[in-house]
């Protein structure tokens, strides 16, 4: 009897440690699937200098669960260059882009956004003029599920583009929650398209500890497939396609991607390595190699000590070390000598995200400051919203670019759009000679800029 229970013991320790390694097995299967390893190192990349999920939200209105509110910006540049000014002398070639920086600063651009979700209803307005004179002046305008566009070149009257599901998809949604979707959207299609190339798993040593590599390469005939991956996947979503058609405004809504189609892509190939330790397969770095036809730059990123590494050929161009709580972050930039060359900083406060940069190497010198600034108190109709930048950037005691901009906006709830479509045309009722004047026209208008 006694021999018996000890057969039985044993064998029941066989079969648990046989369910122990085979379940272990499947773990680590799980664990080193090559898949899984590239998507938690970029999520972990992101999560490591994305803090804003960890700061309280701010009181703007953008964060209601229901956003009927209307916006109205004034966008104004100033621009100076006095590389592009001296070229411009002796060069004709450089005479059309001082021109631009001369007209980009006579432009001023009006832009109105409402959208009132009880009647749905959602206009944008975009109106430019050059020195005072009409430059762009178009409408977009969904009523119901029906949307509408307005180009003073094209017609006197609004176009009825045909059904639009915008308030449908996006009900009991706040704008805050589109940004999110639309930018989650294409991250993940992006991991998505690239966790299904090929990878290779290795063994090696880092920093003379074995661990695990797992890579990726990608040539420029596959990074075409993956940007056409990426685009179908976007067009496959309703909502995306919404989204982008509100940005883009106009008539013929633009493929974002197909422009890429035309690219004359100088990279030759692009790896990925993820290094991860033996056991739990934790992100241990990151290692980003972009090899175009001239030369080869090296990116690597060790997620303990947070620091980021930039190469050139093999020689070392720049350390930056990456420090952040929960309301700032800040990368400090050092030269392969470790000498201090400045830093960039992002600030986020509860009415207030600014954006510094400070870079001097002795012969290029970079500064810029960015801010976005909401004052809405609790329970405010009307509230003042102000984007500001400034970035000047010198090199050998010649001022290459100096840009500043303001965008200032009047924000107000629960807005009233009131937009006559009665006498609204069908687009299919537009003619060639029309389409090839508003082409016409909207050619010489891009013109003027450079003259």
């Amino acid at each position: 009897m006694r021999k018996k229970n000890i057969g039985f013991k044993i064998g029941l320790l066989l079969l648990i440690l046989s369910l122990f390694l085979i379940s272990n097995g499947i773990y680590i299967n799980y664990l080193s699937n090559p898949k899984r390893i590239f998507k938690t190192a970029i999520n972990a990349l992101a999560n490591s200098i994305n803090y804003n999920e960890s700061i309280k939200k701010t009181s703007v209105k953008e964060s209601s669960s229901q956003d009927s509110l209307a916006i109205d910006s004034i966008i104004k540049l100033n621009i100076s260059s006095e590389y592009l000014t001296n070229k411009a002398v002796s060069n004709q070639t450089y005479l059309k882009y001082s021109n631009l920086i001369k007209n980009l600063n006579n432009i001023k651009t009006n832009i109105f956004l409402a959208q009132n979700n009880k009647d749905q209803e959602l206009l944008l307005t975009t109106n430019s003029t050059l020195e005072n004179h009409p430059l762009i002046y178009q409408k977009y305008y969904i009523k119901g599920a029906t949307e509408y566009y307005y180009n003073a070149n094209l017609s006197n009257n609004y176009i009825n583009n045909g059904n639009n599901t915008y308030f449908e998809l996006f009900k009991n949604t706040s704008i805050k929650e589109k940004k999110e979707y639309l930018k989650n959207s294409i991250i993940n299609s992006i991991k998505n398209n690239l966790a299904n190339q090929n990878f290779k798993n290795s063994r090696v040593e880092l920093n003379n500890e074995p661990c695990n590599k797992t890579s990726i390469k990608i040539t420029t005939k596959v990074l075409k497939e993956i940007t056409e991956n990426i685009s179908n996947d976007l067009k496959k979503d309703p909502k995306i396609v919404n989204l982008l058609n509100i940005l883009n405004s106009n008539i013929e809504p633009i493929d974002l991607f197909a422009e890429l189609d035309q690219l004359n892509y100088s990279l030759e190939e692009i790896t990925i390595n993820i290094y991860t330790d033996r056991i739990k397969y934790n992100n241990l770095k990151l290692e980003l190699i972009i090899k175009s036809k001239k030369e080869v730059y090296r990116f690597d990123y060790d997620y303990k000590t947070n620091i980021i590494l930039l190469y050139k050929d093999d020689n070392l161009l720049y350390t930056c070390i990456v420090t952040n709580n929960d309301s700032d972050i800040k990368v400090k930039i050092l030269s392969k000598e470790k000498q201090n060359l400045g830093y960039i900083s992002f600030e986020k406060l509860s009415t207030k995200k600014e954006l510094e940069l400070d870079y001097n190497d002795g012969t290029t010198s970079c500064l810029g400051s960015f801010i976005i600034e909401s004052n809405m108190q609790e329970n405010n109709q009307d509230y003042p919203n102000l984007k500001a930048g400034n970035l000047r950037i010198v090199s050998k005691n010649i001022e290459l670019i100096n840009l500043n901009y303001t965008v200032t906006s009047s924000i107000k709830s629960n807005p009233k759009i009131a937009e006559d479509i009665t006498s609204s045309i069908f687009k299919s009722s537009l003619t060639s000679a029309e389409k090839e004047k508003y082409t016409i026209k909207t050619t010489e208008n891009f013109n003027k800029l450079f003259q």
